[in-house]
């Protein structure tokens, strides 16, 4: 005999099945970044954002100085150039509880800053050669 689930049972349930997103956050420096998009996102979806990618590498690399080959070599991303680079930071589903390692509970994760939009936006003014290689030019006069 089947019982019959509550609206918010079922709720629950839709959601759990979705998959849990995630947060990427600096226990070190109490700072957060979500994906560029600016929501917590599912693991595959922070794989698939380049741009996400992009910050994250920037944000951890201990020796990007912008000599040939790395980023940042300006003053929009000098602040961010190796900004995380040997702290503790931990990537937390949304089901995580204090059983999880490095657990956050949701009232101390308000204590933490949130860098997303000032880190893309500083990405956002860098030439995207320096970022993503050669920018091909399509001339459609051709």
């Amino acid at each position: 005999m089947r019982r019959v689930v509550s609206r918010e049972e079922e709720k629950e349930e839709k959601e759990k099945s979705m998959g849990q997103r995630y947060i990427i956050l600096n226990l070190t420096k109490k700072e957060f970044l979500v994906n560029s998009r600016g929501y917590w996102a599912k693991l595959a979806e922070y794989v698939a954002d380049d741009k996400c990618t992009t910050a994250l590498y920037l944000l951890l690399a201990n020796s990007n100085d912008g000599s040939g080959g790395d980023i940042g070599d300006g003053e929009n991303l000098q602040e961010w150039n190796g900004r995380w680079a040997g702290d503790k930071i931990v990537i937390q589903g949304e089901e995580a509880d204090d059983q999880s390692p490095a657990f956050v509970t949701r009232r101390r994760l308000n204590t933490f800053t949130d860098i997303t939009d000032p880190l893309y936006a500083a990405l956002r003014q860098v030439n995207p050669w320096q970022i993503y290689g050669e920018v091909i030019e399509i001339n459609d006069s051709e």
